[in-house]
């Protein structure tokens, strides 16, 4: 049986203000604190037919990790250290949208992300580097097997899960993979997965494999290696740690 596994996904040194370009800002957003009657999942949500980003019941910290994460490892919040007690605590309902009609793709989206933490929660911050252990996923000897995705090739827009993955870039799959490899193996330890491929631009994939070992399907460990070429190699790695220097709880609407 496949492990099922939700996987929110809708990821600058130094972020000390506003992106920038207006390509890279919400044109509306909309932050209100999450009723404390909320008992459901908190969740993020950025479709792929329309140009909005919401967010339910979410912290901060979740924010910053859904902005920055994909690839880098900052899945695991004990990466990202510093500011108020509340940035793990206070949880937030945000309903944003893109200017114009057209859909921003999901890097996109996560830029505006990034633009919205500095303007409205006032987030700076810095980058160190710490040595801890890690996964990195690398392409196996024999080369990815994964099909290459080209501009307005009429595929499958984008979406992302734990057996699947299209128009996905690979900084995506391990934000998955740091998800759900402590599910597979009760003895493996959650690390950052950390992207080491080189493969640049998105694909189409798909990964049968199964947590149950009296299954006849593969490991995750095994699918990755003979499905898509992929390997993850147990290392010791320097990764980047975001520390908090300033934020404060949000602006008014």
């Amino acid at each position: 049986m496949l492990l099922a596994a939700r996987v929110a996904i809708a990821g600058a040194s130094l972020v000390s203000g506003l992106m920038g370009a207006d390509k890279f800002r919400f044109e509306v957003a909309t932050i209100k604190p999450t009723d404390p009657t909320f008992d459901g999942r908190s969740a993020v949500q950025m479709t792929v037919n329309d140009n909005r980003f919401t967010a339910t019941g979410v912290s901060l910290k979740y924010l910053i990790q859904v902005a920055y994460a994909p690839g880098t490892g900052l899945l695991d919040s004990g990466l990202i250290s510093g500011g108020p007690n509340w940035l793990d605590r206070d949880r937030y309902d945000i309903v944003a949208k893109a200017e114009g009609d057209g859909i921003p793709s999901q890097d996109d989206r996560r830029e505006m992300v990034k633009a919205l933490l500095a303007e409205r929660f006032k987030l700076t911050f810095h980058r160190e580097a710490r040595q801890t252990d890690a996964y990195v996923l690398q392409v196996g000897r024999n080369g990815a097997k994964m099909k290459k995705r080209t501009p307005g090739d009429g595929g499958e827009p984008w979406s992302i899960m734990p057996d699947r993955g299209r128009n996905a870039s690979m900084g995506e799959l391990t934000f998955v993979l740091q998800t759900i490899i402590p599910l597979t193996d009760q003895t493996r330890a959650r690390l950052p997965v950390l992207d080491k491929t080189g493969l640049a631009g998105r694909f189409d994939f798909d990964l049968t494999w199964s947590a149950d070992l009296d299954s006849n399907l593969p490991d995750l460990f095994t699918a990755l290696r003979d499905q898509l070429g992929l390997k993850l190699v147990t290392v010791k790695a320097p990764v980047e740690v975001i520390v908090i220097d300033h934020v404060e709880r949000p602006s008014g609407n």
